[in-house]
């Protein structure tokens, strides 16, 4: 990857700055590129063409997308529903199709040029072929095009895809939509317009995670946030916290990319002996081994509230649910 960006027709600074993503691996919009030689060959053509290289999300998507419209001759517009179309058939991480399937989802955008649309592709960088298959360079280019999609919207249509993806909690539309990109997802849509997002989806989520919590707890209803997300932790046997887990749901995975805070920030940076022989006496906490080291597992929705006071997640839960009851009104 370094002989490309050393090579390629940009300036000193743009090189450095292209070698510093690789590194950093950040932003993901550039840095997904990189991954591989032919996304960083096609990378480079549209640094090259556009004679820049975008430092912000937005910019970088009118980029991407301009660059590989107009290689095509279609609008932008088509070509984020033709990559959107091409959806998915996944193997080791690609999406891959033969000649023939490639064609036939070209017709649609491409009626009588087909085969010459698909030749363009593999010439400008967007796909790889290799015998009979064909592959987009850089997956991650189907995140871009629902970005892109999303960037360009109306107020009313950012409203809708809003609705769409993260309204009804019984669907999978954003799972699927999002597939293994959820926090990049959730920020790049924070980044290219915060408003709409937290109108159209953080306060909903949060209106029905507060009625569902306050359904039967009234005014403790933050006492059931540890239980309802099943929070445990890892404990050193010095009472130091070493990590944890929790489930989670687009609601939280939002709410941490909204900068209010990770659902883990809820614990202690340690517990004391006594709080730790008391969790103990109460059943949620359990000795264990990893690799020959033992620790414990605390169960934090199971511990008695004495000991959610006196080592402070009691009000840092009391914290995150003001935070969350302050989007709902």
């Amino acid at each position: 990857m370094r002989e490309y960006i050393r090579y390629g027709n940009v300036d000193k600074d743009t090189k450095l700055r292209l070698l510093e993503i690789g590194h950093l691996e950040e932003p993901w919009y550039w840095a997904d590129f990189l991954k591989t030689e032919s996304g960083a060959v096609l990378l480079m053509n549209i640094v090259e063409e556009k004679g820049r290289l975008a430092d912000n999300l937005k910019d970088a998507l009118m980029d991407i997308v301009s660059y590989l419209a107009g290689k095509t001759g279609i609008t932008e517009m088509e070509f984020t529903f033709f990559v959107k179309s091409l959806r998915p058939v996944v193997k080791k991480g690609s999406v891959i199709w033969s000649e023939i399937e490639l064609e036939e989802k070209a017709e649609r955008y491409f009626a009588g040029r087909e085969k010459e649309t698909v030749r363009t592709l593999c010439g400008c960088g967007f796909l790889r072929k290799w015998n009979q298959w064909y592959c987009v360079v850089n997956p991650g280019l189907f995140l871009v095009s629902e970005l892109y999609f999303y960037a360009i919207g109306t107020e009313a249509e950012k409203k809708c895809l809003c609705r769409l993806w993260f309204d009804d909690s019984a669907s999978y539309f954003y799972d699927w939509q999002f597939a293994y990109r959820e926090q990049e997802a959730l920020e790049g849509l924070l980044e290219l317009d915060r408003e709409a997002m937290v109108s159209y989806a953080l306060k909903p989520l949060a209106q029905k995670y507060c009625e569902r919590m306050e359904t039967a707890e009234g005014v403790d209803a933050w006492k059931k946030i540890p239980v309802s997300l099943e929070i445990k932790c890892d404990v050193s046997t010095q009472g130091e916290v070493l990590g944890g887990r929790h489930n989670t749901s687009v609601f939280w995975e939002l709410l941490d990319a909204a900068g209010e805070g990770g659902i883990l920030d809820i614990l202690p940076e340690s517990f004391t002996a006594g709080q730790l022989e008391r969790m103990k006496s109460e059943g949620c906490l359990e000795e264990t081994e990893y690799r020959h080291e033992t620790y414990w597992v605390a169960d934090v929705a199971k511990a008695g509230a004495e000991i959610l006071e006196e080592c402070g997640i009691a009000e840092r839960v009391r914290e995150l649910w003001k935070k969350i009851k302050s989007y709902v009104g």
